[in-house]
């Protein structure tokens, strides 16, 4: 199966469950995400600080409520929330359900999903559930910090309020699974640029005015960076980048830690252009970037069709697209890229090809 097909029929589940501890309740769950008849186990990830877990699935369209429902009910067997203890701002036990297209032509695809997953999983576990993302019912719940405000235990005081109320299953409290969060999104990326300077205040004070900056600092606001030749597009797009700032002493690098949550409006490569631009112009060089975890392959295509503009299209496939959107990033400057484990479909390709 070539990549634009696995693109085509293909898409993601990402599960939070309140779990990541107990390794037989977290094992439990995962093998029962592993038996999946045709899904592609991508990542289990257990949080013990958190005390939570992240899994990911890949499959197909017609698999995919079924397993979504698989996956609820394996979290509903091993996970009580009386017994739960974490500080991750958490609502229950199954926390959180998304459905990721691999392209952002399949979201409203993977919105009917999420919706029926919704509905069927609030009748059959009488439980609160809420949509998110791209699937939400009402405009302040597309974004999921809304609900991130709070906690399990604020639900019974939560669930008397009208902004409250939940799109499926009763508006009661269930001490054991608490409530849910299902939606559906583009794939999250995280991505880091590494800048040659030592100056991380400086650093700061940029991602501080541009950015969505994340600090526990307490410091003061900085004097704004001139930005004036860059356009308000480009700044505005920028101020959706989630940023943190750290020091990478035994390089000599400040590293800025990015999540963006939507691609399609803040694309990957105007992202990294505008930083390597505001950059150049106070006189620190930026060294490269590296991707943390998966990216959509989409995502570089788009970068090299951007990067290759004004130039012949004649001799250009995805593939040297990508392959330029790749050395363009400079992706594997500082830590080593591998696109056959990081871009999702030349995974789940790989994993097709051992199953046959």
């Amino acid at each position: 199966m070539d990549v634009k097909q696995i693109q085509k029929e293909f898409f993601v589940l990402t599960v939070n469950f309140s779990e990541g501890k107990d390794p037989r309740r977290i094992d439990a769950v995962a093998c029962k995400v592993d038996a999946i008849p045709d899904g592609i186990l991508l990542m289990v990830k257990p949080n013990a600080r958190y005390n939570r877990t992240v899994i990911s699935l890949a499959i197909r369209l017609d698999k995919l409520k079924p397993a979504a429902l698989t996956i609820a009910r394996a979290v509903r067997e091993n996970v009580d929330m009386q017994h739960h203890e974490g500080a991750y701002p958490r609502l229950g036990a199954l926390d959180s359900l998304a459905v990721i297209p691999l392209t952002f032509r399949n979201l409203p695809l993977a919105t009917v999903v999420a919706q029926d997953v919704g509905e069927q999983l609030g009748r059959e576990f009488n439980i609160p559930i809420y949509l998110f993302g791209a699937a939400a019912t009402r405009p302040e719940r597309r974004e999921i910090q809304f609900f991130r405000r709070f906690q399990y235990e604020q639900l019974p005081e939560l669930l008397h309020q009208p902004e409250w109320t939940p799109d499926f299953g009763p508006a009661e409290f269930c001490p054991r699974l608490g409530a849910t969060l299902i939606g559906s999104r583009l794939f999250y990326l995280t991505f880091a640029i590494y800048l040659d300077t030592e100056e991380v205040e400086l650093v700061e004070r940029f991602a501080k005015t541009f950015t969505r900056f994340e600090s526990v600092s307490e410091k003061s606001p900085s004097p704004e960076l001139d930005m004036k030749p860059f356009k308000m597009r480009k700044l505005e797009m920028l101020q959706q980048v989630s940023t943190m700032v750290d020091l990478v002493s035994h390089q000599r690098m400040v590293r800025i830690m990015c999540k963006i949550k939507n691609y399609q409006q803040a694309p990957l490569h105007e992202v990294y252009e505008l930083l390597e631009k505001a950059f150049n112009r106070i006189g620190i060089k930026l060294i490269g970037s590296q991707i943390f975890g998966f990216i959509p392959s989409e995502v570089f295509i788009q970068a090299g069709r951007y990067f290759f503009k004004g130039k012949s299209l004649r001799h250009m496939d995805e593939l040297r697209f990508l392959t330029l959107a790749v050395n363009r990033l400079r992706v594997d400057a500082v830590e080593p890229f591998d696109r056959h484990l990081q871009i999702l479909e030349w995974r789940i390709r790989n994993a097709l090809l051992v199953e046959a």
